[in-house]
């Protein structure tokens, strides 16, 4: 008695995955930094929170508005490289850290005048009556995007159960 046995088109199973990753991974990608703003932190090979703020404003870190969690996307998805990026002019400044200047107005005194009438904090004064043309401004590094091992292990888990069931698929469809 002769059995043919039927061979996978494993040429097939290959094009479908490799069509299958890069959308993929950009999710896997996307969701991991977006994950920074709901903990607070980065997480590159362990988990590093951001560094508080000098005064309670009662809403996260970086998460006012949201906004610059949801500008988040993803901009390129190839075998080669999968891209996310943000089109928001402050995320850099966000994400790196860095000292900037800015200047004095009379809208500013005014506002900062409003701001000591209601909290009655002294440093709001300093501020309205300050002599400066330009006040100093230091961010603190607050990294939400980034190189991340545990990224790279999530999609690499990813990838391996993608392929698996691929072959499970195909022996058991086949």
């Amino acid at each position: 008695m002769k059995s043919k046995i039927q061979i996978p088109d494993f040429s097939k199973m290959a094009e479908s995955t490799r069509k299958q990753i890069p959308p993929d991974i950009g999710q896997i990608a996307l969701s991991h930094f977006k994950e920074s703003f709901h903990k607070g932190g980065f997480t590159a090979s362990s988990f590093v929170a951001w560094s508080p703020r000098k005064h309670d404003t009662g809403y996260p870190i970086l998460r006012k508005t949201n906004a610059l969690m949801e500008s988040l996307k993803v901009a390129e998805e190839t075998m080669q490289r999968i891209k996310i990026e943000t089109t928001l002019p402050y995320a850099a400044i966000h994400n790196n850290g860095g000292k900037f200047s800015v200047r004095v107005t009379p809208k500013m005194r005014k506002y900062f005048w409003a701001m000591y009438k209601a909290t009655g904090q002294e440093r709001w004064k300093f501020m309205a009556l300050t002599k400066k043309k330009r006040l100093p401004i230091r961010i603190p590094e607050r990294k939400f995007i980034g190189e991340s091992r545990v990224l790279l292990d999530k999609i690499d888990r990813h990838i391996a159960e993608l392929i698996a069931k691929e072959i499970v698929n195909t022996f058991k469809n086949g």
